[in-house]
């Protein structure tokens, strides 16, 4: 992917970006740039601990994004509640030079559970924009994302993401730009989640993240975004 700068807009929340596992005897390509989604739903937040080290700068709390840059091969990440110390995952990731990965912590305080895709531009865009799809709701079923009235091949009928959906989940589509209102709907057409007006600025690569759970009053279904520019 080109070098974008990630911006998060609500209802994200915003965060001061800290680098936990940059060496700064390092002289190799550009380092993994990793972006931390925190979905969890749980009032606590969580703790984030890399090869063994307690990352510190990051955003703990639900809808918090967090960043380091790590240094290439194999690393060992455990994702803690904040509050109790409890080891909500536990793995083990390859980062790959040059490489910007996206990891989510989302589910159910009984099945927490990861995600990871690397994010991979368009080339060139022209006058469209570039738009992915995360689907991390509970409770809704597969769903389609909708630009406008516009419906996208790759983000209809979208089911909730898992260890076989990485290909689908990681790609950038192409989507005309310009003001529109962006809306995940059901399997019924019922809308569960919408961004409205929301401009999409040619040229740039947009994440839409369906988090949160159907009928939960504390932690509904949202449609959140970010963009790289």
């Amino acid at each position: 992917m080109k070098n974008y700068r990630l911006l998060f807009i609500l209802p994200l929340v915003l965060l001061t970006l800290g680098s936990c596992l940059k060496d700064d005897d390092y002289s190799g390509p550009e380092l993994p740039t990793v972006s931390l989604y925190n979905f969890y739903p749980k009032s606590t937040g969580v703790q984030y601990v890399i090869n063994g080290s307690p990352m510190t700068e990051y955003n703990p709390q639900y809808k918090g994004i967090s960043l380091f840059f790590a240094i290439p091969g194999n690393k060992s990440m455990e994702i803690l509640d904040r509050q109790s110390a409890e080891v909500l995952i536990d793995t083990s990731l390859t980062f790959a030079d040059s490489v910007y990965y996206s990891c989510f912590v989302y589910g159910t305080t009984d099945r927490p559970e990861f995600f990871r895709v690397p994010d991979e531009g368009v080339d060139d865009l022209g006058t469209k924009a570039g738009v992915r799809f995360l689907h991390l709701g509970q409770g809704v079923g597969n769903v389609t994302l909708k630009i406008g009235d516009q419906e996208v091949e790759g983000l209809t009928d979208r089911e909730y993401e898992n260890a076989e959906t990485v290909n689908l989940a990681k790609a950038f589509l192409p989507v005309s730009s310009g003001q529109s209102t962006v809306t995940v709907v059901n399997a019924s057409g019922e809308t569960v989640a919408e961004v409205e007006n929301l401009d999409l600025v040619q040229g740039r690569h947009y994440n839409f993240i369906l988090n949160g759970s159907a009928n939960d009053t504390e932690y509904p279904l949202e449609l959140s975004y970010s963009f790289y520019n």
